[in-house]
């Protein structure tokens, strides 16, 4: 897609600017143009830039998922319930799904929720057994402001596998770009990550240049991670290496 898109929900409440979808075969998406995508609605509201998919929970999927993106997404849920938007979403994180997983953003990606519970990802990648890989030049705002549950995330890749699937795919993120989440929920907990990368069973790389930020606000528990790596398997097999050279914020304040 090279032309400007614009996509808007009030009754349907979910919407997405670009959706491609298979059940085992390869998902290209190269957007360059403009990308506006709003949901509003009562009890729930979701809204996605670009969502790529492979599902296939029956058949073995190999196909692999590719998005690029270097337009600019604006990306906005609103509602009572439960909100959520996504900049970037990709997902090959089935059941059957073998393939790997690659976002490259040299765009401006702008991502906002609000509701009773709002989370937010400005990219948000996601394998199963295959590899992720993040490169992001582009600038991220995550924002999440909610009654109870906030949780807003920049850049948040992860390998789904478990230790019975057997593959162990690779989680690796390559930021030299500005990216800011900020979640603020007056009620319960609020969860904010700049970059996340986490892997099942496998190795998780983190390679930031680019200023980081996540600032997180709550009534009750506030949790910020300005850059977080981590192998949370059962079993844990693989690496996590970080390497950051430019500033990087962590911030929790209290709700007033």
């Amino acid at each position: 897609s090279y032309a400007d898109i614009v996509a808007k929900a009030d009754a349907i409440r979910t919407v997405a600017g670009i959706r491609a979808r298979s059940r085992q075969d390869d998902v290209a998406v190269d957007s360059r143009g403009a990308i506006t995508s709003i949901a509003n609605g009562y009890g729930y509201a979701e809204a996605t830039g670009i969502g790529a998919s492979i599902f296939s929970f029956f058949d073995k999927s190999e196909g692999n998922l590719t998005v690029a993106h270097s337009g600019t997404l604006s990306v906005a849920a609103a509602t009572d319930g439960f909100a959520s938007a996504y900049g970037i979403q990709a997902d090959n994180g089935s059941y059957r799904s073998y393939g790997d997983v690659s976002v490259d953003n040299s765009g401006m990606v702008s991502t906002t929720a609000e509701g009773y519970s709002a989370t937010v990802d400005g990219i948000l990648a996601v394998s199963r057994r295959g590899d992720v890989t993040v490169d992001n030049s582009g600038t991220l705002n995550a924002a999440a402001a909610a009654q109870s549950f906030a949780q807003a995330n920049g850049i948040d890749a992860f390998n789904r596998v478990y230790s019975g699937d057997g593959d162990y795919g690779e989680v690796t993120v390559v930021n030299n770009s500005t990216v800011s989440a900020t979640a603020t929920a007056v009620g319960i907990s609020a969860a904010a990550g700049g970059i996340r990368a986490v892997n099942r069973n496998g190795t998780a790389m983190v390679n930031n240049s680019g200023a980081v930020s996540a600032v997180a606000t709550a009534g009750n528990f506030a949790s910020a991670n300005g850059i977080y790596a981590a192998n949370r398997g059962s079993r844990s097999y693989g690496d996590v290496t970080v390497d950051n050279s430019a500033p990087t914020t962590a911030i929790t304040f209290p709700a007033n």
